[in-house]
């Protein structure tokens, strides 16, 4: 398929499952013009291209991409990212870096993903607290200032928990990402994380308009909102508000389209109508809550049920 899109870079990138060692097919394509990425970057420095998948105690390299003759000939670079700086389990991504200026024959270009989830740099306290100092500094410099170098430790306190708060939430978001992925990575479809990293995915935005015709996207707000006497709650609870309508004045608005009552004909049950209707049961129905049956033996050939109410 690739050689009939003629004279153009190819590349062929995925998560392969298996390495190159392993598969007659893939040595057989290294062997027919097509490039290792990873392998060819590594050769320039003389190095052995690093794993990119760490399921088991030993890494293995199954996250491959392959060039064609003209877009190896654009490559100038591919690394494997350190596995510490992204949040995606097992795998490690491979970035491959080509210069197609130097190819030069005509080409077709495709939307890009989103990036990698990377996780936020650690900021160094002694730097934000050096940041403050200065900041107040300056302010004093301005004027009028020195009730703030009074104040400066109160204000750092203030500061600093604010930055812890704000830290805490995103470790609490990160994790909770993280888990989330986790599951999704260790179910049987893995759909989810690949749309993630594809950017396909959209969060839809949920607005509802109020009263004065301004919209609203506050959960509290739009649950108030719905809830509320002007929306299922006035349906809901109608009579929370109201009284209730009376059964005399519904009879008489709508007794026409009543049906007419019927007396139902009953009459005395006795034992001969229980065994009958017994002898209907199958051998698995209960016989209910409070009934007492003694099922008869097989030995003695009676085909009944119960014998005993």
């Amino acid at each position: 398929m690739a050689a009939g899109l003629g004279q153009v870079p190819v590349a062929i990138v995925g998560d392969l499952n298996t390495t190159i060692e392993e598969s007659a097919s893939l040595r057989d394509a290294c062997r027919n013009g097509w490039t290792d990425a990873a392998a060819a970057a590594a050769s320039k420095s003389a190095q052995e291209p690093p794993p990119t998948c760490w399921a088991g105690a030993a890494g293995t390299r199954i996250d491959l991409c392959f060039l064609n003759e003209c877009a190896s000939q654009a490559l100038v670079d591919a690394r494997t990212a350190d596995p510490q700086q992204y949040d995606i389990p097992t795998h490690c991504p491979l970035f491959v870096t080509l210069d197609m200026r130097t190819a030069a024959t005509p080409k077709r270009t495709h939307w890009i993903p989103a990036p990698f989830p990377r996780k936020a740099p650690l900021k160094n306290p002694e730097e934000e607290k050096g940041a403050l100092e200065a900041a107040l500094r300056q302010k004093r410099a301005v004027g009028g200032a020195e009730a703030i170098l009074r104040n400066a430790s109160a204000v750092e306190a203030i500061e600093g928990s604010q930055r812890e708060a704000v830290a805490a939430l995103k470790r609490q978001r990160t994790r909770r990402w993280k888990d989330r992925v986790q599951r999704a990575w260790n179910s049987t479809d893995r759909g989810d994380v690949y749309r993630f990293l594809a950017g396909s995915q959209e969060s839809p935005s949920i607005f509802l308009r109020r009263q004065d015709g301004t919209l609203t996207a506050c959960p509290k707000e739009i649950d108030e909102m719905l809830r509320g006497p002007e929306a299922w709650g006035g349906i809901f609870q109608r009579y929370t508000r109201t009284e209730e309508p009376q059964w005399e004045a519904f009879k008489a608005h709508y007794a026409r389209y009543l049906p007419a009552p019927q007396q139902m004909e009953c009459k005395k049950i006795g034992a001969a109508d229980v065994r009958a209707a017994l002898k209907k049961m199958k051998k698995t129905t209960s016989p209910g809550l409070h009934a007492s049956v003694r099922r008869s033996g097989s030995a003695t050939g009676d085909d009944s049920k119960a014998d005993h109410v």
